[in-house]
C-alpha cells in the first residue's frame, strides 16, 4: 500500500506515540518531567462532562487551518454513501488500517503535533486505601484543552502491566474503573486508567425557534453529541478521531508513569468506548522486545453488563502469573 507523504508521516507518528518512548530517550525524559503536582485543582467540566462543550468548540477554531469546508448537501451525499462501501476483500496490516483511519477521521495533524509536543499533566489528587493507590490528573492540550485521567493501581513496587480502560456514553473515568472486572484486574496486579470524555452522553440542548417559524413551532432539541458530530463533519474533521487522539494521549500519559511497564499496555472499551480504544492498539506491534497484534473488537456478555476488548496475540501477564 503507497501511502501519500503526509499521510505517511502521521502514520509513523501515530506509530511511535503508540509504541511507547524508549526509556532513557530526550522524547521519555521530557514526557516524565510534563507531571507536576496541582492539589486541588478543579475541572470546569465536573461535574457534567457530558453537557461540556466549550473546549470541542475552540478545536474547530484552532484546527481551522486543517479544515475542508462541506456543504450540507455534500455531508448528506458521504452519509448516504457509508452504506455503499465493501468490506476490504482480504486482512489489512495493522499500519495499513492505521493510516486508512488516520485519513478517514482528518486527525494526521494532531498525531504528528503529538509525537514531538510534551503532555502537561497535573496531579491533582493521591489516595493510598486498602492496598490500592488512586491517582487523579488533568491533562492538558494545546489542541483539546482539558480532560481528567484517574489511575488505580496496587499499591506496591512497579513497574506493572497496565490497561488503558475507555468508558462508555452517559459514564467518566471513575464509572468503569468502579466496575467488577475492572477492580480484578487492579487485584491481579495491573495498573488501570481510565479517561473521562466530553459530551459522551445522551444529553440533550434546547434550541431555539426556527427563523421564519410561528410561535406555535414543537420546542426542537437535540443531543449535543449529535451537533458537535455534525459541526465537525461539515469541516472535514471527526469527533471519533479526536476522541481517538484523546485516548492516544491518555496512552502516552498511562505509559510515562514509573508504575507502569510501557511495554505492556492493553486497551478495553465498555458500551460506547470501542470506537475509541480499536485503534491505538490495533495500529502497533509491542515495543522492546514484546510482539502484539491487535484485532477488532468483541463483546463479552456477564452480570456486570456487554464487555468489549480489543483482543490481542501476545502476553500481558502479571508477575507471578
Amino acid at each position: 500500500m503507497n501511502l501519500p507523504p503526509t499521510r505517511s508521516r502521521a502514520l509513523k507518528a501515530t506509530l511511535a506515540l503508540a509504541l511507547g518512548l524508549a526509556p532513557g530517550s530526550a522524547a521519555s525524559e521530557a514526557a516524565e518531567a510534563a507531571f507536576v503536582d496541582d492539589p486541588g485543582a478543579t475541572w470546569v467540566c465536573d461535574p457534567e462532562p457530558g453537557v461540556c462543550v466549550e473546549e470541542y468548540l475552540a478545536f474547530l477554531d484552532r484546527a481551522a487551518p486543517h479544515a475542508t469546508i462541506r456543504t450540507g448537501a455534500e455531508l448528506r451525499d458521504l452519509v448516504d454513501a457509508a452504506g455503499t462501501v465493501a468490506p476490504s476483500p482480504q486482512r489489512l496490516r495493522p499500519r495499513d488500517l492505521a493510516a486508512l483511519i488516520v485519513d478517514a477521521t482528518g486527525i494526521g495533524f494532531l498525531v504528528d503535533d503529538l509525537a514531538s509536543a510534551s503532555v502537561s499533566v497535573r496531579r491533582t489528587a493521591q489516595v493510598r486505601e486498602g492496598g490500592v493507590l488512586r491517582q487523579d490528573f488533568l491533562v492538558d492540550d494545546r489542541w483539546v484543552g482539558t480532560f481528567a485521567l484517574r489511575v488505580i493501581a496496587p499499591d506496591t513496587n512497579g513497574p506493572a502491566p497496565a490497561v488503558l480502560a475507555l468508558h462508555g456514553h452517559s459514564e467518566a473515568g471513575p464509572d468503569i474503573l468502579a466496575r467488577p472486572g475492572v477492580r480484578e484486574l487492579v487485584a491481579r496486579g495491573y495498573v488501570v486508567a481510565a479517561p473521562t470524555f466530553r459530551v459522551a452522553s445522551f444529553a440533550r440542548a434546547a434550541l431555539p425557534p426556527t427563523p421564519g417559524k410561528g410561535a406555535n413551532e414543537a420546542p426542537r432539541d437535540t443531543a449535543w453529541e449529535s451537533m458537535l458530530t455534525r459541526l465537525f463533519l461539515l469541516r472535514g474533521q471527526s469527533l471519533l478521531g479526536v476522541r481517538v487522539y484523546e485516548a492516544l494521549v491518555a496512552l502516552r500519559c498511562l505509559r510515562a508513569l514509573p508504575e507502569v511497564d510501557a511495554a505492556r499496555v492493553a486497551v478495553l472499551g465498555h458500551s460506547g468506548g470501542p470506537p475509541w480504544d480499536c485503534w491505538p492498539p490495533g495500529s502497533t506491534a509491542g515495543s522492546r522486545g514484546s510482539s502484539r497484534t491487535c484485532g477488532p473488537p468483541s463483546s463479552t456478555s456477564t452480570p456486570a453488563g456487554t464487555w468489549w476488548t480489543t483482543p490481542c496475540r501476545g502476553s500481558l501477564r502479571t508477575r507471578g502469573s
